[in-house]
């Protein structure tokens, strides 16, 4: 990129003795070219485009406003930053060469530093936002790259999850064959080794199954519909809940919740996911407490679950929506950790956002937001 030396001023005045005044004042720092009308500076700017032009408005012929409108108008000069040259003072005039497009004013008669300060500011602020321009070119590229690698990489997730499917199956069962028709023949130890080949092979299978269910949901496409995210709250708890019917797990709205337009299928998915995961962390309480609300944000439904379980430490809350990021070793409580991390990707699909709360032994409120419908 050029240096401010290096720049190029034009000067469209009707008067000579100021142009020779912003020539004599400006030729030492930048190089410059004058115009005494209108047409002049227009075929000026066509042959060769300055940096920036110092352009008077009350001209004969053609004016300086149109000047800037024809300048602006055209798509390889729409850029170029032009500060007027005028002795109006009144704001209509003022707001009248802004909405064409300058991008300041110097009142005649001029100060010489003032002149020249304004110049070298707009400069500079072109470079800046040239430089800003390139940063956002490279931005864009590397935004581009990463999330081919991104997509690269999930694929393969994909791939290798399905592959390995199959193989630890076939494990799972040729345990379960040795369990049933040779249990009476082996010893202790070895039933309970073969016994835990295949508990390890179900948690493998689960976890691939997961990660699978994310691979698909990655790049899955988003049908939106009207959604009564109230009742798949409940829909959730009960299925839940039907898994550990011995528990105290009471579950209750603390504010009325509403219909949200989102995906139905995947939202089911959030809110199951939600939802059971209260249920678990929530499992060495006598009396488990769930409770789900709404509160209405900017332009968005912030959703939220709350539950008085084992809580969280918020130092690592950071963790928890990365794949496979858990907090609780699995003796504690099971999972994959793969549960968040599907409910963080569903939600940045419909254009929401997620995080959590909590401290440790007193629970956790987990928060996702979906964007209010305009319809």
């Amino acid at each position: 990129m050029k240096k401010l030396s290096e720049c190029t001023v034009l000067i469209v005045d009707d008067t000579e003795e100021n142009l020779d005044i912003l020539v004599e004042a400006l030729a030492d720092d930048y190089e410059v070219s004058v115009a005494t009308d209108g047409e002049t500076a227009l075929e000026s700017v066509n042959m060769e485009i300055p940096d920036i032009i110092l352009l008077d408005i009350m001209m004969p012929g053609m004016d300086g406003y149109e000047v800037c409108r024809r300048i602006k108008a055209n798509e390889n000069t729409k850029d170029i930053p032009i500060i007027f040259l005028t002795a109006i003072t009144d704001v209509k005039s003022k707001a009248k060469g802004f909405e064409l497009g300058a991008v300041d004013y110097i009142i005649k008669p001029f100060e010489i530093l003032e002149v020249k300060a304004r110049v070298r500011t707009h400069l500079s602020l072109e470079f800046v936002k040239y430089e800003l321009s390139q940063k956002n070119q490279i931005l864009r590229k590397k935004t581009v790259e990463l999330q081919a690698a991104v997509n690269e990489l999930e694929a393969f997730s994909y791939t290798v999850s399905h592959d390995l499917k199959s193989p630890i199956r076939a494990i799972q069962t040729y345990s379960k064959i040795i369990l049933q028709k040779h249990h009476k023949t082996l010893d202790d130890d070895t039933n309970e080794m073969v016994s835990d080949v295949e508990n390890i092979c179900s948690n493998m299978i689960c976890m691939i199954e997961k990660l699978l269910e994310y691979s698909k949901m990655a790049h899955s496409d988003v049908c939106k519909e009207s959604v009564d995210i109230g009742k798949m709250f409940n829909d959730a708890f009960q299925q839940c809940k039907s898994v550990c019917p011995e528990r105290l797990i009471e579950f209750e709205f603390e504010t009325g919740i509403p219909t949200a337009l989102a995906d139905a299928i995947l939202i089911k998915q959030v809110i199951y996911n939600v939802i059971s995961n209260a249920i678990k962390f929530t499992r060495n309480k006598k009396r488990a407490l769930i409770v789900a609300g709404c509160e209405r944000g900017t332009n968005e439904y912030i959703f939220y679950v709350r539950d008085n379980g084992a809580g969280i430490n918020m130092e690592f809350s950071g963790k928890l929506f990365g794949i496979f990021q858990r907090l609780h070793s699995p003796d504690e409580f099971e999972g994959n950790g793969i549960g968040l991390a599907t409910v963080r990707k569903i939600i940045q699909k419909h254009g929401g956002r997620t995080w959590i709360e909590g401290k440790v032994n007193e629970g956790t409120t987990l928060y996702f937001t979906l964007p209010i419908s305009r319809d």
